[in-house]
Order: C-alpha cells, then sequence, then structure tokens
C-alpha cells in the first residue's frame, strides 16, 4: 500500500509541476526564448530569491537528466533487441546451411 501511494504522490506531484510549466512554456513561446530561461525570470523579488534560483535550476537539470536516463535505456533496450534478432538470424543462418549440406 505504501508504495501505491508514492506513486499516487508522485503522481500529483507531476501534474502540478506539469501544469505550472504549461503556462511558462507557453510564454516561452510567445516570446520565442527557453522556458527555462523564462522559468528563471518568474522569480519574484524576495529573501528566498537565491534559494528559488536554485531550486528551479536543479528542477531543469533534474528534468534534463531524466529525459536522458530515458533516452539511453530505450537505446539499451533497443540494442539488446538487435542483439537477440542477430543471434537468433545466425542461428537460422547456420539451421540452413547445415540443413543443405
Amino acid at each position: 500500500m505504501s508504495s501505491e501511494k508514492k506513486k499516487e504522490k508522485i503522481v500529483k506531484e507531476q501534474k502540478k509541476n506539469k501544469e505550472a510549466n504549461v503556462g511558462v512554456k507557453w510564454e516561452a513561446k510567445k516570446m520565442e526564448v527557453d522556458p527555462e530561461t523564462v522559468e528563471m525570470d518568474h522569480i519574484e523579488d524576495t529573501e528566498n530569491k537565491q534559494e528559488d534560483r536554485k531550486r528551479i535550476l536543479q528542477e531543469i537539470v533534474d528534468r534534463y537528466l531524466e529525459n536522458k536516463t530515458k533516452e539511453r535505456l530505450q537505446e539499451e533496450a533497443e540494442g539488446a533487441l538487435l542483439e537477440q534478432y542477430l543471434k537468433l538470424k545466425n542461428r537460422h543462418q547456420k539451421i540452413l546451411y547445415e540443413s543443405n549440406v
């Protein structure tokens, strides 16, 4: 049950972040700049400005790393499937060769 609650919490947090980022990305498109630039510019002048900048930068880095990790895992999975396909093809070729000899 606790893992389900954690998953639900993560999904809710991701939805919340996604909704917040939609406005930022729309504004970025409108201004024709990077969404991250607009995200950084949205920090209000407060005493916590430095912490907010660090937090947003960390979120940007985390999103980038998450995307790169997904891409890498997908490439590894595709590579493993290709390797398996080549092994099966080689085996098939051997069987055909042996049956003709």
